[in-house]
């Protein structure tokens, strides 16, 4: 092999490094997040303006949604050893959420929502606490797009 043909495959064999590296790195990012669903939560706010009363109701929403998913996935006599999160926690835990419906006047909203927990945030902070759970396959899915899905809604 001639020095000038060792030089060529060097830098074709550097390239093939580099390529290798950023699509390990994207297909590490672009795992699909898994989704635990949480569907038609109900809420009826009222405040000092429609926008607040959404605000308030999309806060209300996902806690009870968390309430709701952690009553599905956590055996009924472990409920009682599920931390008292606040909604930043909760926020945290939520990969997105979904109008289904709403209904507003100058002061009140009413909604029925959807949202979407990162399983792999829920797991977490129940392992963290070692709480048994089991998530019922009705509840499992990915965001559109079959990755990681953008925060919507106020402050997301």
């Amino acid at each position: 092999m001639t020095s000038g043909t060792c030089r060529r495959r060097l830098p074709t064999a550097l390239w093939w490094v580099v390529v290798l590296v950023l699509l390990a790195g994207l297909a590490s990012e672009a795992r699909a997040v898994e989704a635990l669903l949480v569907e038609g939560i109900a809420v009826d706010v009222t405040a000092e303006s429609a926008q607040a009363a959404r605000d308030k109701a999309l806060v209300e929403g996902q806690r009870k949604a968390f309430d709701q998913l952690m009553q599905r996935i956590v055996q009924p006599q472990d409920l009682g050893r599920v931390p008292q999160v606040s909604d930043a926690q909760i926020a945290d835990m939520v990969l997105d959420f979904e109008i289904a419906s709403e209904q507003t006047s100058t002061v009140r909203y009413i909604g029925r929502l959807n949202y979407r927990f990162d399983g792999d945030r829920v797991r977490a902070l129940l392992s963290s606490y070692n709480i048994a759970y089991q998530i019922p396959s009705d509840m499992l899915g990915t965001p559109p797009g079959g990755g990681p899905a953008p925060r919507r809604g106020a402050g997301g």
